[in-house]
């Protein structure tokens, strides 16, 4: 018989990235093998039906889909980095042909800037980039490999597909 074994919440919270996630998540699959264990052992598996009125399906992501749209949301734009984070190949966008992938952000200000402007450049390599609501600082980026590109980034340059 096909069915679900066992099933826990995981709380997601509001700055989880995705390794965050992740971790937390393994935490409890430990706790289910140990309370599954003597199940398996002596072959009496519980299962129980699928609500398949409650079950939601969505397509294999693709690395294409970490593309940002700056013109979004900051709040959109922080979700995507959040989402796309590290072990997944990362949100990204690109700056003078260069592939950027921004890891980890911070909701910034708001801005009247045109989305993907990069506003600002400080030390350790955070970037202010503008989106269509606001700013978001990129506090660890990524450029053909190097962390902090700063040599690469500069004030005023638009990011982009």
């Amino acid at each position: 018989m096909r069915g679900i074994l066992l099933q826990r919440e995981v709380q997601v919270l509001a700055d989880d990235y995705s390794e965050d996630l992740i971790q937390r998540i393994n935490l409890v699959l430990q706790d289910v093998i140990f309370e599954l264990a003597g199940s398996f052992k002596s072959g009496e598996i519980p299962r129980q039906p699928q609500n398949h009125s409650k079950a939601t399906y969505y397509p294999k992501r693709t690395p294409a889909d970490g593309l940002i749209d700056f013109s979004a949301s900051t709040d959109s734009v922080y979700g995507l980095i959040r989402a796309a984070g590290r072990p997944y190949p990362g949100a990204f966008s690109f700056c003078d042909g260069q592939k950027l992938i921004i890891w980890r952000a911070e909701p910034g200000l708001a801005s009247k800037a045109e989305p993907g402007r990069i506003l600002s450049v400080q030390e350790h390599g955070r970037l202010l980039i503008a989106t269509g609501d606001g700013a978001i600082w990129a506090t660890e980026v990524e450029m053909d490999g190097v962390e902090r590109p700063r040599e690469f980034l500069c004030v005023g340059k638009q990011l982009g597909s």
